[in-house]
């Protein structure tokens, strides 16, 4: 059996991962497909390179919407890209995000000469996990349709602390203010601009997180279905003005998030005994 790395960019999550394998593994000639998101890469397995379709492999991946990196760090050969001139000052900042827009161009068109149906517009937009994009979200809403929190490796970039590490895990805490104060931040912008805004990772898991996100006015969450009765639970006890008028002042206002959790609890403990009165 013989192996071929291809690297990848907007991979960001663990649907992300089973998509590109499942176009992979669908690939004729390809025994087997896996994804590495640390490493942004697809490894893909197969018996003789002749049979593999990568043509097709490709295609599918950049309709999908992710981008592939070529050993000369272009697009594959046979997307041709047109340029749009009017946005190239801000091409430093936004490359990814302009270069998935004009292959999705691409794609369409070859659709629309096939004579297949498609949509006539598909939305993107960016996982939002490092404080630079934090600070730049006013330029990013520019470009894209929504924003999805990557709140996993948000905290720990936010808070300097790796969360594999056992040494600083007290730091790895999405309670903590400065990471409850980055994700505000981003909401509100993103309600400004129109913007829909999805959280995923272990706080949209997390009861009292769900508490924390409404009441910065987001409404969606990512999550695994063994936990979505729970968040339907804790949703249907809430009163999204509520939160915004009571809970989110006092919550951006902590010093630490022994402070956030404490103020949670005691909110909860009210909404649980108002509506068990009810």
């Amino acid at each position: 059996m013989k192996t071929k790395i291809m690297k990848l960019t907007g991979l960001g999550c663990g649907k992300c991962k089973k998509k590109v394998e499942e176009i992979a593994n669908n690939t004729d000639g390809i025994s087997k497909g896996v994804v590495s998101l640390e490493n942004s890469t697809l490894t893909i397995t197969f018996e003789n390179k002749t049979l593999v379709n990568f043509g097709y492999l490709k295609k599918e991946i950049i309709k999908a919407g992710y981008g592939i990196v070529e050993d000369n760090n272009k697009i594959p050969e046979k997307v041709e890209i047109k340029k749009d001139r009017s946005i190239k000052k801000d091409r430093l900042l936004t490359t990814e995000i302009i270069q998935i827009k004009e292959i999705l161009a691409v794609v369409k068109k070859e659709l629309k000469d096939e004579g297949l149906e498609h949509a006539s517009y598909i939305e993107t937009g960016i996982m939002v996990e490092v404080p630079s994009t934090v600070f730049l979200i006013d330029k990013f809403s520019k470009y894209v349709d929504f924003f999805s929190l990557g709140t996993n490796d948000l905290t720990q970039y936010v808070m300097a602390a790796d969360r594999l590490s056992a040494d600083v895990a007290y730091l790895n805490d999405y309670f903590e203010p400065a990471v409850l104060r980055a994700i505000n931040y981003i909401a509100e912008e993103a309600i400004k601009q129109n913007k829909k805004i999805s959280v995923c990772g272990e706080m949209a898991n997390d009861p009292m997180a769900i508490l924390t996100l409404m009441s910065f006015g987001i409404e969606r969450f990512s999550m695994l279905s063994t936990y979505i009765p729970m968040a339907k639970r804790t949703i249907l006890r809430l009163n999204s003005s509520d939160l915004k008028k009571e809970l989110k002042p006092k919550l951006l206002n902590c010093n630490n998030a022994r402070e956030v959790k404490k103020i949670l609890k005691d909110y909860i403990e009210v909404i649980t005994v108002e509506n068990d009165r009810s």
